[in-house]
């Protein structure tokens, strides 16, 4: 398929994610709860350009994947993140306006939401990708997340006695996470485990790099 202006592709995934969140299953008051995390600045539903989309689309469209199974992926993973930062947000006493308007224990549901939405994306009947690409992008994407927990739960440990220490953690936190959205791009264009790693190294450094 043709891939669209990036401003264009993100209007999709944005728009794809406002009705994810409107057709699930969920009480009525939850889902504009569900919309705040993802609408602070630089995410997909403020308006700005998300970096977590452009980096699915990078790759995706330099492995030569389909275009037209490129925005329910990017939904996934903008999903998982946003899923994932309330809870950062919580556990270290950062601003933000979901708890601010909901407070805690609501926010750490809209977390737990958020985190389901990005498999019920995936899982939809209508993405047009076989079975078994389905459940190697599922798994992707739950390594990904689990392996950004494992950075989070060091950095609540204040593991860091090094520099060498700080650095393993943002690659876990944040690096992780790009590793995930590139290889989940990419791998709509390919299968080749050793190419997915160049993709997944690659996202790790930018990653690690962009770590606040």
């Amino acid at each position: 398929g043709q891939y669209p202006a990036l401003t264009e592709t993100e209007d999709h995934v944005a728009a794809f994610i406002r009705r994810t969140i409107d057709e699930a299953p969920i009480h009525q008051s939850l889902g504009p709860l569900m919309r705040l995390p993802l609408s602070d600045p630089g995410r997909i539903l403020s308006g700005s350009r998300s970096r977590w989309t452009r980096l699915v689309r990078a790759a995706s469209k330099a492995a030569g994947g389909d275009a037209g199974c490129l925005v329910p992926v990017a939904a996934a993973v903008e999903l998982l993140v946003a899923g994932l930062d309330v809870i950062d947000d919580v556990q270290d006493g950062d601003y933000s306006l979901l708890v601010a308007t909901a407070g805690v224990p609501q926010a750490l549901n809209v977390a737990n939401g958020l985190l389901f939405l990005a498999q019920l994306v995936l899982a939809s009947p209508g993405l047009p990708l076989d079975c078994r690409r389905v459940l190697d992008i599922e798994h992707t994407l739950a390594v990904t997340g689990v392996q950004s927990v494992s950075g989070q739960h060091r950095d609540l440990l204040s593991d860091v006695e090094t520099r060498s220490d700080a650095l393993e953690i943002a690659a876990e936190k944040s690096g992780s996470l790009a590793a995930g959205a590139c290889q989940l791009g990419a791998m709509l264009g390919t299968d080749d485990s050793d190419l997915l790693n160049q993709y997944g190294a690659w996202g790790k450094h930018f990653g690690t790099m962009n770590q606040p």
